[in-house]
């Protein structure tokens, strides 16, 4: 028996990050075009294979990542839900930030870090208690709920 898995690609950096003229300028100025296959994850769009994908043998995960695709569900259909408000509102916040950087090295590297937190929330290896980093130091943050549509995190060591 054959099973089809419907897929949907999540952009990392989204869309609408790139209506602004000073964003997009920033983002494209260090190669994240809006539409580059660096800016884009593969994501699962029914509920139950990413629920069984969740509980799979982390080799499967690990070559799932490696290939860019994530364990994390999404689904066009139910609309912008109150999670991509929250992590666009984010997002904004931190570009405006690394726009009011006067260093381009500092800008590029501030964006690099953004960037790679954030798709690492895309693929699935940010869960609701943190992340785990190389480097020893954990981040810690809270997710969007409908009531509070915002991401804050904090690095501690």
């Amino acid at each position: 028996m054959s099973r089809i898995f419907k897929f949907e690609i999540e952009h990392v950096f989204a869309e609408v990050l790139y209506k602004n003229e000073n964003t997009k300028t920033l983002l494209e100025r260090f190669g994240f075009a809006q539409q580059s296959r660096l800016n884009q994850v593969a994501l699962f769009s029914d509920a139950q294979t990413v629920a069984n994908l969740q509980q799979a043998n982390p080799a499967l995960i690990g070559a799932l990542e490696t290939a860019g695709w994530g364990i994390n569900r999404h689904d066009q259909r139910s609309g912008v839900d109150a999670f991509q408000k929250g992590k666009n509102d984010f997002l904004k916040t931190q570009l405006q930030d690394i726009l009011r950087i006067d260093n381009l090295v500092a800008q590029k590297f501030a964006l690099l870090e953004l960037f790679d937190w954030t798709r690492k929330l895309a693929l699935g290896q940010v869960a609701r208690s943190g992340l785990h980093r190389d480097d020893g130091n954990d981040v810690i943050f809270s997710f969007c709920s409908a009531n509070d549509n915002s991401i804050n995190f904090r690095s501690v060591a």
